[in-house]
């Protein structure tokens, strides 16, 4: 991941994911977009490569909370909370070692589809993220006003 000033092959910006479409120059957005948005609100679009699974948890009404886990990796990281992150509320600040242990049980939930055991990653404001074109949200993002 690069953040040239033609946009090419970046697909992040600072702090915000651009499902693969490119912004030029990237450095210019950043400011705007880390002030509106969380990583989660491009998540949605039809350009991410996100699991087709974990879109639809962002915006499912089973999910209401997130919280800060260290559950799937062993580093703390919010997500939303499922059956996964309520069964590991205490697991230890081992990172790598709880990351490398779950990958297999991660791989085998995305493969089954299973959002409960799937890691969501969602910041505090996941509900924002839309099903809209990459490049809508971050015209969005860049031309909504300063709070």
């Amino acid at each position: 991941m690069t953040d040239s000033p033609t946009g090419s092959p970046s697909t992040v910006l600072p702090g915000i994911t651009t499902c693969g479409t490119p912004v030029n120059p990237p450095w210019q957005h950043s400011r705007v977009i880390r002030s509106r948005s969380g990583s989660s609100v491009p998540s949605r679009c039809p350009q991410s490569g996100a699991h087709p699974r974990y879109k639809a948890a962002l915006a499912d009404p089973r999910y209401t909370a997130t919280t800060l886990t260290r559950a799937f990796s062993g580093r703390p990281a919010r997500g939303l909370v499922n059956q996964f992150i309520r069964d590991h509320q205490d697991a230890p600040a081992a990172y790598p070692e709880i990351n490398n242990a779950t990958r297999p049980l991660r791989a085998a939930a995305a493969a089954d589809g299973d959002t409960e055991r799937m890691s969501l990653w969602a910041g505090q404001g996941y509900r924002s993220a839309a099903e809209y074109p990459a490049a809508e949200i971050i015209e969005r993002l860049s031309t909504t006003e300063d709070p």
